[in-house]
């Protein structure tokens, strides 16, 4: 009987490497990927408006890997608010977010009986998550000391208890450090990978817009009431903070509208009576007092403002838990709205 392993995989060149070196050795290999649920498509995924095959899906059965997503749970919201290794450049929490990662793996493997966990790091590539020190940590903060297999850099690393046991050769495995990825995309030629995404930080905490659209939840939201829904819809459309701090999300798109749909329970959608306009999803506050009919105008007159219709009076439908009722907003309202000004783009 074949070992078996869990890779922890992102989908990007290192991870589906670390994935082709360990099934070339014979292991059966599950690539664990961590679905954040944030941004656009993966919302899209999620809600059955793109039904087409999970991407990192398909990469990972390339190299004859198993392929298993495992969403975020509610407890992700610690790690993210309250980082105790702090920040990178952005909202990313990056050393605390593998090590989260790998208690999360952990207990799959001890669950289910997988022999050992694996990731594609390579030692010293990025900053913050990658140095030796933050791999020392990851590795203690999730209680595995000595028990995650590097593929790519082990043979500048101490021997891993899976090699002690003798699951593999470390003599087959690799002495990759730093930046470059040249090497990498050699390896990729010799294992026959084409599809993968360009070498590039593709983590939507790392993105400064969405960084500004979180500091600004947090300053105007109690502690205890961010949900991991909110944070879906942190990821997307454009974000506006409106009178008695309630808030506003329009879609920039058709897609973005769609996914705005799926998040109207509990609050109030306002939809264009007519072609050409964003929807927007009106956000009122749990702890406040609120004229909510003003925050409805002022949420119109504002997707009146984003709307490409050639009109001087815009009707709008309010859908909330009373029913559906219409709205109009002038072309003075919509005027005014210009000095609402967005919190992201």
């Amino acid at each position: 009987m074949s070992s078996r392993c869990l890779v922890l995989c992102s989908g990007g060149l290192d991870s589906l490497l670390a994935c082709a070196i360990l099934t070339r050795e014979k292991i059966d290999v599950t690539a664990l990927h961590f679905e954040m649920g944030l941004g656009v498509s993966a919302l899209a995924r999620r809600f059955g408006i793109d039904a087409s095959p999970h991407p990192v899906e398909q990469r990972v059965k390339s190299v004859g890997a198993t392929f298993r997503a495992e969403p975020l749970r509610s407890d992700y919201l610690k790690v993210l608010l309250h980082p105790k290794h702090g920040y990178g450049s952005a909202a990313n929490p990056c050393i605390d977010c593998h090590a989260y990662m790998f208690r999360t793996a952990k207990g799959i493997m001890e669950r289910e009986g997988y022999d050992f966990i694996a990731t594609g790091e390579v030692l010293g590539q990025r900053p913050m998550s990658q140095r030796r020190d933050a791999l020392d940590i990851v590795a203690e903060e999730a209680t595995l000391d000595n028990q995650i297999v590097r593929p790519l850099s082990a043979k500048l690393l101490p021997p891993t208890e899976a090699e002690k046991r003798g699951l593999f050769d470390r003599e087959h495995l690799y002495d990759i450090e730093g930046r470059s990825r040249h090497r990498q995309m050699e390896m990729a030629k010799d294992f026959g990978l084409n599809d993968y995404p360009t070498p590039a930080g593709g983590c939507i905490l790392t993105d400064d817009a969405f960084a500004d659209k979180l500091r600004e939840y947090r300053a105007n939201t109690p502690e205890g009431d961010m949900t991991l829904e909110d944070l879906s819809l942190l990821s997307f459309g454009r974000h506006f903070r409106i009178d008695n701090n309630a808030k506003l999300i329009l879609g920039r798109n058709a897609l973005e509208n769609g996914l705005l749909e799926h998040f109207k329970t509990g609050r109030i959608m306002i939809v264009p009576d007519y072609r050409k306009g964003p929807q927007g999803l009106l956000i009122l506050p749990l702890n406040k007092a609120v004229d909510s009919e003003q925050c409805i105008r002022a949420s119109a007159s504002i997707i009146a403002f984003f709307s490409k219709e050639p009109v001087t009076v815009f009707p709008m439908k309010v859908l909330d838990a009373s029913g559906e009722r219409a709205v109009t907003v002038s072309a003075d309202e919509r005027d005014r709205a210009a000095a609402y000004k967005s919190i992201n783009n």
